[in-house]
């Protein structure tokens, strides 16, 4: 009895912490989304290798990190020019002889900085998109070619031919 249970547990533990065949996997953040390979981050020459079977997968990729270095500072221009359209100028009108002082502001230029703003936000979420967009093409290429992600044994629990409650293994 105490073997078999030490048996059981050995089989749940090993088929949670089973090996995967080498798919990408990737965790997004605000301003950037890493690709790991077994829990270890890829530098960008590693990436540029795997990806180099497509084209257009490693254009996605070089696109995506072109764009994040942009993406803030559009947006942070878009801000800039935002706040200038909402100070505006210091005026003077002369009307019946008398000077009024008023301040003009341009609702062009906070439009246009409110734009550039979104653009920037726009930008960065597409530069995360791209990247994970390639790490995913990646994986479907290995699907392709048929090295799934398979475990090295998988139990099956369950009722057995005999009609008693069991598990299997398969190697």
């Amino acid at each position: 009895m105490r073997k078999l249970l030490i048996l059981l547990f050995l089989v749940c533990f090993a088929s949670a912490s089973a090996q995967k065949v080498d798919t990408l996997y990737y965790k997004r953040t605000t301003f950037n989304t890493s690709v790991f390979i077994r829990n270890q981050s890829l530098s960008h020459d590693e990436l540029v290798k795997l990806y180099s079977f497509d084209k257009k997968v490693l254009r996605k990729y070089k696109v995506g990190r072109i764009m994040l270095p942009v993406a803030p500072v559009v947006s942070v221009a878009g801000i800039v020019w935002a706040v200038d359209g909402l100070i505006g100028v210091n005026r003077t009108a002369m009307i019946d002889g008398e000077s009024y002082d008023y301040v003009e502001r341009s609702l062009p230029k906070l439009l246009f900085g409110l734009a550039l703003f979104v653009t920037g936000g726009s930008f960065m979420e597409g530069s995360n998109d791209f990247k994970s967009t390639a790490a995913r093409s990646y994986n479907e290429h290995l699907k392709k070619l048929n090295i799934s992600p398979k475990t090295t044994f998988q139990p099956k629990w369950g009722i057995t031919e005999s009609g008693d409650v069991g598990f299997r293994l398969e190697f």
